[in-house]
């Protein structure tokens, strides 16, 4: 099995498996996810929801808790194209 080293004390960058896709017909702009996004990535400004996926640690939190099931989580692969 292959595992990466961490450098200078920093473990190494993750490959990306899922972004987060949001669906604007479905989402009612609650802003439930904002405060359950642990590094701060989704923000809600002048009624659109937008998810800054670079960021993302793939917690799945917001998907969770949106309570219209407008977050979904889309593989990598799919969205990088």
């Amino acid at each position: 099995m292959f595992f990466r080293r961490e450098r200078n004390g920093k473990k190494p960058p993750r490959e990306r498996t899922y972004n987060i896709a949001v669906d604007r017909d479905t989402c009612g702009i609650c802003g439930a996810c904002v405060p359950v996004c642990p590094p701060d990535v989704i923000t809600l400004h002048d009624n659109v929801l937008e998810v800054d996926n670079s960021g993302c640690t793939e917690c799945m939190k917001c998907v969770k808790v949106c309570p219209v099931s407008a977050l979904t989580a889309v593989p990598y692969e799919e969205t990088s194209a």
